[in-house]
């Protein structure tokens, strides 16, 4: 029974810091306040999450593991959060129709974690990590598309500055509050324009 009631009240602390930081923002969202609305002590609330940053990884954890999943199932693979996409060979209808389903993938997990997804978007650290996962994708791609008489080092560089500008834009196309089916859309052409920009390096 304590047990439950400790539950309960995580989710309770979980519940209001969503609100908190949805209306304040990460910098400016106050655990006084969260502890305030959950109904305890600043002191009893430290006992659940040790800081800020804790207490936001908490409530977005299970939206990366979708995130994380989908993209697995997407590729047929065990790949995961810093893993190495080298192997990995697509041509550009493959390419152009793995962009389309991570952006209905990421529209569908926006549509059920819509406060969760906002949140990690305010999170700099948290959506840095996640940015440079895509990064590390989309650059094995356009990596593999620029010219080979870069160097290897310039080559690397202007991929993942491209790889970089994409998650930069998918944040953006996440910041606006449309309709499922009109961020897929928003999300395929977004996606296509980058696909044909990478095949066309090819040529």
């Amino acid at each position: 029974m304590p047990q439950i009631l400790k539950e309960d009240r995580r989710q309770s602390i979980i519940a209001a810091a969503k609100k908190e930081l949805l209306t304040y923002g990460y910098r400016d969202a106050s655990m006084r306040r969260i502890a305030l609305k959950s109904h305890m002590t600043v002191g009893n609330l430290y006992r659940y999450f040790a800081n800020k940053d804790e207490l936001i990884q908490s409530i977005v954890s299970p939206t990366l593991s979708r995130i994380e999943k989908g993209i697995a199932a997407l590729t047929q693979s065990d790949f995961c959060f810093g893993s190495d996409f080298s192997k990995m060979d697509f041509t550009h209808t493959n390419l152009s129709n793995l962009f389309d389903r991570i952006g209905d993938l990421l529209a569908d997990i926006y549509e059920s974690d819509r406060e969760e997804m906002q949140i990690l978007m305010m999170h700099s650290k948290l959506n840095e990590s996640l940015g440079l996962y895509f990064a590390d994708l989309l650059e094995h791609f356009g990596f593999k598309g620029l010219p080979s008489s870069l160097s290897f080092k310039k080559r690397k560089i202007m991929a993942k500055s491209v790889a970089v500008s994409i998650f930069s834009g998918v944040k953006e196309c996440l910041k606006d509050n449309i309709k499922t089916e009109d961020l897929k859309t928003l999300l395929r052409l977004y996606f296509r324009i980058y696909a044909d920009v990478l095949n066309l390096s090819r040529n």
